[in-house]
């Protein structure tokens, strides 16, 4: 009788967890498409390395119209992987979270699109934002129970921006 139900507790904990992989991996967009959303009227990207920096130049007719990051916050349950759009001033054109691992229902709101919306809120408060010194609870809400979530993606930007523009775009 009880190697039966720890059977049982073995398959719900598996099952949980394929369903948890299976959401992570549902919400997951590639690099290339996370660019073409946030610059959707761009004819090309191109990758670009300064050092250890890697970004892709955005280009419409053969003119840099903006860049765009890979960025990697530290999240409450481990790394959140995006894509930071800016204009050639800092200005932030959009986020596109790649993958996370928040919490669903909680940090994973960082990522939610309210129905009869296209993009999820939170990120879309960036947008028009100077990407060097976007704050949160001034210039940002963050979501509500996931603090550090929040304030992982905000600094998390903030310091790709500062880089970028302090070592490339001086």
């Amino acid at each position: 009788m009880r190697g039966c139900q720890l059977n049982k507790i073995f398959l719900c904990i598996l099952a949980a967890g394929m369903l948890l992989f299976a959401a992570q991996t549902a919400l997951a967009v590639t690099q290339k498409e996370a660019m073409k959303e946030i610059f959707a009227d761009a004819d090309s990207f191109k990758a670009k390395k300064c050092g250890a920096i890697d970004y892709f130049e955005v280009l419409k007719e053969n003119n840099a119209i903006g860049y765009c990051l890979d960025v990697i916050a530290r999240g409450y349950s481990g790394p959140i992987c995006m894509v930071v759009g800016l204009d050639p001033a800092g200005v932030i054109k959009g986020i596109r979270i790649i993958a996370h691992r928040e919490t669903p229902g909680i940090g994973a709101r960082i990522n939610e699109v309210i129905a009869g919306e296209k993009d999820p809120w939170f990120l879309r408060q960036f947008v028009g934002k100077q990407g060097r010194t976007v704050t949160l609870k001034r210039d940002v809400d963050a979501v509500s129970g996931a603090t550090i979530s929040s304030n992982a993606v905000t600094a998390a930007v903030n310091d790709a921006v500062n880089v970028f523009f302090a070592r490339i775009k001086k």
